[in-house]
């Protein structure tokens, strides 16, 4: 663990290693251990409803690894948080290009048309109201299987 953290203040601190990659890498490790202590806990709680007698055996091992799960979604909020914050800074040191300020604004270094042509459609599909409609429908009735 103590190893872990050394890790960590060097990633954050050594200028050699890009911003982006550092969060990323934060990002991974958040998610990938979230997802294992969910799963131990999903498998946990099914055991308990089916009062299966034989996991009792392995029953700690599932509990332990449940109790990574608040720092596993710390980890991935605070990738969240430093995102939104280099995002409003304009920082080319984020994982995700689109929560830049000047992604959209024509003549900026980040500026990516891609981005803008999918923000009009998404606006375009949310203010239709028709098309909102119409797909509701077709969402609905097109997945009767019966």
């Amino acid at each position: 663990m103590g190893l872990g953290v050394i890790a960590l203040v060097y990633g954050a601190l050594n200028q050699q290693i890009s911003g982006t990659r550092f969060w990323a890498s934060i990002l991974l490790e958040g998610l990938f251990f979230t997802f294992i202590s969910i799963g131990a806990s999903f498998f946990m709680a099914l055991q308990y409803v089916a009062q299966a007698g034989w996991s009792v055996v392995v029953k700690r091992m599932y509990e332990a690894l449940s109790t990574f799960l608040p720092f596993g979604l710390l980890a991935i909020f605070a990738v969240l948080i430093a995102s939104v914050i280099g995002g409003h800074n304009d920082s080319s040191d984020i994982i995700y290009k689109w929560m830049q300020k000047s992604a959209t604004i024509p003549g900026s270094p980040a500026y990516d048309e891609f981005l803008v042509k999918k923000r009009s459609l998404s606006e375009y599909s949310v203010r239709n109201y028709p098309y909102r409609y119409l797909r509701w429908t077709m969402d609905i009735y097109g997945k009767n299987d019966a």
